[in-house]
């Protein structure tokens, strides 16, 4: 009982700390767009505030990384041998490396592979302490997922059960690397897909699902623990926010689920006005969570003829629960808005920052 009344305290103590206000929800205008070509990937940010459309450098011999950010500083971690992007066997880079690009900062144009980009140091495990797992360097982790809380970037492998995941800090000079467990009574981690893990920062913590248990936890790093907190939870995909997981139904009128962790009852769903139609015919890749009680969905179709391109339907709709009646959340659909993208490739990932 002491040991647990010490980790609320220390919880307690970092709400109301420095921390709490730095991670105040923000409303994320931007969306960082993947785009998949040979040999490279292309890169754009669509800025949802004006409607611009920016390209970004793009950087050759790596693909499928997964994404994360750190205020307007973006974060490409691992991914796939460049051979899996339309290279030769002679072209395998593993998936040992992190890249990173202050969107708001011009590109070098002296490094053509990078093009602005700058990599960061690998972890290397201690030698008397190999750990397959956790390593990033040497082996393909294929397409991690990658999560970002307080100025940490928490990385986890996409090995069917891996024993351990990467921690790497930011707010330190000297690329400083970590390794995280997994609960004990699991004993690894299985994350799947980028929408298995969400940081949580109300209450400083990440929330993580585990596909073989169907089970979802939450892990402190304030105390370095874990807790249960949904129990036989059939959805490995979702988007967490304020104690409620949403899971997108595809082509339904309905759009979305929501689940409260707390009460562990689903929630009933009231829209103010019809969405539109082509909002639930659209069979939407991701739904992507944008703060202060905004979310979106994205879909995309590679158009040709005399102005060919992609373009890129964002979907946004507000939620909100209802004072008055705490089973019910309450959903507004906003007007659909499309942008175009300057090629005819296709999409790998969307993030929004």
């Amino acid at each position: 009982m002491a040991d647990e009344n010490k980790k609320m305290k220390m919880r307690a103590e970092w709400r109301v700390s420095g921390c709490a206000t730095e991670t105040k929800e923000k409303e994320k205008e931007k969306i960082f767009v993947q785009v998949m070509q040979i040999k490279a990937e292309k890169f754009y940010v669509i800025d949802t505030s004006n409607g611009c459309v920016k390209e970004l450098p793009d950087i050759l011999n790596h693909c499928m990384n997964s994404i994360t950010s750190i205020g307007s500083v973006i974060y490409l971690v691992g991914g796939l041998p460049s051979y899996m992007c339309g290279g030769g066997a002679k072209d395998i880079v593993y998936a040992t490396y992190m890249f990173y690009l202050d969107t708001n900062s011009e590109s070098d144009p002296d490094d053509s592979d990078l093009g602005g980009w700058k990599e960061i140091p690998p972890y290397i495990p201690p030698a008397d302490a190999y750990d397959p797992g956790a390593r990033l360097p040497n082996i393909p982790v294929g397409l991690p997922t990658a999560v970002s809380l307080a100025g940490k970037i928490y990385i986890f492998p996409s090995h069917k059960k891996s024993p351990s995941a990467l921690v790497f800090n930011s707010n330190t000079n000297q690329n400083q690397w970590d390794t995280l467990l997994p609960p004990s009574e699991v004993g690894f981690f299985d994350i799947t897909s980028a929408a298995s893990a969400f940081a949580d920062p109300d209450n400083n913590r990440l929330v993580v699902s585990f596909k073989t248990i169907s089970s979802i936890y939450a892990y402190y790093p304030s105390d370095n623990t874990w807790e249960l907190i949904v129990d036989s939870f059939g959805f490995s995909n979702f988007v967490f926010v304020k104690g409620v997981f949403y899971v997108y139904l595809r082509k339904t009128r309905d759009l979305v689920m929501a689940f409260d962790s707390v009460t562990k009852q689903w929630l009933e769903i009231e829209f103010t006005s019809e969405p539109p139609e082509k909002m639930w015919r659209y069979k939407f890749k991701d739904m992507l969570l944008l703060g202060n009680g905004l979310m979106c969905l994205v879909y995309s179709i590679c158009k040709l003829g005399d102005s060919p391109g992609i373009l890129v339907s964002v979907a946004k709709f507000r939620f909100k629960r209802c004072t008055d009646r705490p089973g019910v959340l309450i959903i507004t659909p906003l007007p659909m808005e499309t942008y175009k993208l300057n090629t005819i490739s296709s999409i790998l990932d969307y993030y929004p920052f």
